[in-house]
């Protein structure tokens, strides 16, 4: 089977999922690898290593304001491109990382030709402030013109069935796999800072609960647990979140943070928070399973699921500050726990979060949309 991993996107998790999947599934030999990425795709370097067919778009020297349009433009003979290029090197699937809109047009065409189409889905929904009108047609057209869905938590999957948005399409569940480069086996983290940092990193949004996080280390400082929040992410932060920060005497970096110092970032806190109002699943604890920070996250979405599987963090029991209090209490002043967390999370990160899992999960998930297929034409 000939698998065309497929994204057109420049930035963030994208390509970055991209290169990670395209080394698991070159590895694992059990597909034919072909590529298709963005001349300006910051994992551009790493896909151009592989020894595969490879269709890149795009053009390298444009501009970020003159891009969007000529990239636009340039729809009809991209999609003639990927067309082609499916026939010369016989792509029997095509499986694209993440959704983008300038990708929608050439693989619903290229599906027309009998190349089936596994997609994958991250979020069931868009998150709070992130809807529109756009999003959710685009959304709602892809999962039409595809042959599977593949989600990266079984939350987003059950969500997807019951939506009714999928009835005729089968969805195969496969885990967000951890970034960042693991430690070795029995080399867990031991809690020794007389401080303990509880950081949080992302980019800020509304649904990203900043303002639970800073009342629950007020309520940790004021009870006297040497606790420091560190916040780490580039968004708005509106005046009350800000306010409850300030007392919380919070480090704040308001700036995006690069690929490449995201590990450096995690590995400087002893506990990652997670005190998110909503979620699917997050890249960011995929990091802090490979580099043994514990999290505390909210009960919520794929996040539970993520934590509770991996063994590596604590879920709040509630939604309330007070919840979230209960749990980083409970990891920061039980250096055993925190230690066994520590470990878990890196075994966790080297097996059944790694990249070879969800290697395998998308081979199988594809060879069964090409069997249907198949089926389907006789």
């Amino acid at each position: 089977m000939n698998l065309l991993v497929l994204h057109w996107g420049t930035r963030g998790g994208g390509p970055q999922m991209q290169a990670r999947e395209a080394d698991a599934l070159a590895h694992s030999g059990i597909v034919e690898l072909s590529l298709s990425y963005d001349a300006q795709s910051e994992v551009a370097q790493s896909l151009s290593d592989h020894d595969a067919p490879r269709l890149v778009v795009g053009n390298s020297t444009l501009t970020a304001k003159s891009r969007l349009l000529r990239r636009m433009f340039a729809q009809p003979a991209d999609t003639w491109r990927l067309v082609k290029f499916c026939r010369k090197h016989s792509v029997d699937v095509i499986y694209e990382v993440m959704d983008n809109p300038l990708q929608l047009l050439p693989r619903a065409v290229v599906r027309l030709t009998g190349v089936r189409v596994l997609v994958s889905v991250h979020d069931a929904v868009r998150h709070h402030g992130e809807e529109s009108l756009i999003s959710t047609a685009i959304s709602a057209v892809s999962l039409r013109h595809s042959d599977g869905i593949i989600t990266y938590s079984a939350s987003v999957a059950d969500s997807l069935r019951s939506s009714g948005r999928v009835a005729r399409v089968p969805v195969f569940v496969t885990v967000h796999g951890a970034f960042g480069v693991a430690r070795a086996m029995g080399q867990g983290k031991a809690l020794v800072s007389k401080e303990v940092i509880v950081g949080f990193f992302g980019r800020i949004e509304s649904y990203k609960g900043l303002a639970r996080l800073a009342l629950a280390i007020s309520k940790l400082q004021d009870s006297g647990v040497p606790v420091r929040l560190a916040v780490h992410g580039r968004g708005q932060l509106n005046p009350h979140d800000r306010v409850l920060l300030v007392n919380a005497r919070a480090d704040i970096n308001n700036a995006w943070v690069s690929e490449d110092a995201i590990q450096t970032v995690i590995e400087s806190f002893d506990v990652l928070a997670l005190p998110y109002e909503e979620a699917s699943q997050s890249g960011v604890v995929g990091y802090a399973l490979s580099a043994g920070i514990p999290i505390v996250c909210t009960p919520v979405g794929g996040l539970r699921e993520q934590v509770h599987r991996s063994g590596g963090g604590l879920v709040a029991a509630g939604m309330s500050a007070s919840d979230f209090a209960v749990a980083l209490h409970t990891i920061v002043t039980n250096t055993i726990l925190y230690r066994q967390l520590s470990q878990d999370g890196i075994v966790a990160a080297r097996t059944i979060y790694s990249w070879e899992q969800v290697a395998n999960d998308i081979s199988h998930a594809a060879e069964s949309v090409l069997k249907r297929g198949k089926k389907g034409a006789k």
